[in-house]
């Protein structure tokens, strides 16, 4: 899926939002995009959180294996007062992809998207809308608020394989909310079977307690 352009979108910046649960492609469809921004002559800055440390941290990864440059950050406003130009606030990029935006802090990310909207930037966020109890992550939530455009994308159910899969399963009950993995840790169900998959783990919890 090719994100829609035009050079008035590019002069006045643009925030879309790339979302939907894990192996849905939401990275893949930012770096398809930022490629062709490329191929015209853009510039193009990837970022990528520092808590993930699964692939090479020079590059923003996908779980199939396709990567483009990129850099780490912790917090947005460090790579903002690093490249910007300190009098102007401009940024040297023409459009910036960040990739896993649930994971960021939200107040400040929220600033710095809506910031290098307004200085021009085409600002590509992609993560996660829902986490693994279906409840929208805090950022992902905020900045849907200020998008200019959002996708919001499916995997297929790897419980049933019958059905589109708009959510996240954890495999591990007791996990952390932030517990960055893959397909060892995570599948894309379909609704029908994260209800089926809930009321078994319920089940086998009142099993333990009763024990």
């Amino acid at each position: 899926m090719n994100i829609s352009i035009s050079q008035d979108t590019k002069n006045k910046g643009f925030l879309m939002n790339v979302f939907g649960p894990m192996f849905a492609g939401k990275s893949s469809t930012a770096m398809r995009q930022g490629t062709i921004f490329k191929s015209i002559g853009w510039k193009v800055l990837c970022i990528r959180i520092a808590d993930d440390t699964r692939y090479d941290l020079n590059k923003m990864t996908t779980h199939d294996g396709m990567s483009m440059d990129a850099i780490i950050a912790v917090d947005l406003r460090d790579v903002h007062k690093k490249y910007a130009n300190p009098e102007t606030d401009m940024m040297p990029y023409d459009c910036i992809i960040i990739d896993e935006i649930q994971f960021f802090n939200p107040v400040t990310t929220i600033d710095i998207c809506r910031l290098w909207r307004k200085k021009g930037v085409f600002v590509i966020c992609t993560g996660l809308d829902l986490d693994k109890d279906r409840t929208w992550w805090p950022v992902s939530l905020e900045l849907n608020r200020f998008k200019d455009d959002v996708i919001f994308l499916k995997a297929y159910c790897m419980h049933c394989k019958e059905a589109p899969a708009p959510f996240t399963w954890c495999l591990n009950a007791n996990s952390d909310k932030k517990d960055i993995g893959g397909a060892d840790k995570y599948m894309a169900v379909c609704g029908h079977c994260y209800d089926v998959l809930l009321e078994e783990r319920a089940a086998i919890q009142k099993l333990k307690i009763g024990c």
